[in-house]
C-alpha cells in the first residue's frame, strides 16, 4: 500500500518507526528548488526561535537560509531514515503529520494522497 505525501510515495507497509514533528535548518536555494540535500537538526526550542529571528531579521548572508519542519520515517530493514519535509509551518507540518497516521492506521488498501 502506498500514499503520496507532499511528492514522496510511502510504501505503508514497510514502515517501522514515525518521529514527531522536527524543525531542520537548511539552505534556502535548495529548498526553493526542491532538492535538500543536507538538514541540520534543530535540537531545543531556543535554538529555534533564536534560528527563525535569524533567519528573518538578520542580514542576508543569514537569511539565506530556512528553518523547515517535518518528520523521520524509519523502515524495515533500513538503518538510514528518510525526512519528509513539510514547509515552513510547524502547525502545516503537524496537520499532514496526523493525516498521514490516519491512514496508516486505517490500513489503506489504495494509493492516496496525503491532504490536509
Amino acid at each position: 500500500m502506498y500514499i503520496k505525501l507532499k511528492n514522496n510515495y510511502i510504501n505503508l507497509d514497510l514502515i517501522k518507526k514515525v518521529s514527531e514533528v522536527k524543525a531542520y535548518y537548511v539552505d534556502g536555494y535548495d529548498y526553493k528548488e526542491g532538492s535538500i540535500q543536507f538538514y541540520s537538526e534543530i535540537r531545543t526550542a531556543d535554538e529555534e526561535a533564536c534560528l527563525l529571528s535569524t533567519t528573518t531579521n538578520g542580514t542576508p548572508e543569514e537569511q539565506m537560509y530556512v528553518v523547515v519542519y517535518g518528520f523521520e520515517i524509519s523502515y524495515i530493514g533500513e538503518t538510514k531514515r528518510e525526512i519528509i519535509s513539510i514547509g515552513t509551518s510547524r502547525r502545516d507540518a503537524s496537520k499532514y503529520l496526523q493525516s498521514f497516521m490516519t491512514l496508516l492506521n486505517n490500513n489503506v488498501t489504495s494509493v492516496k494522497e496525503v491532504k490536509i
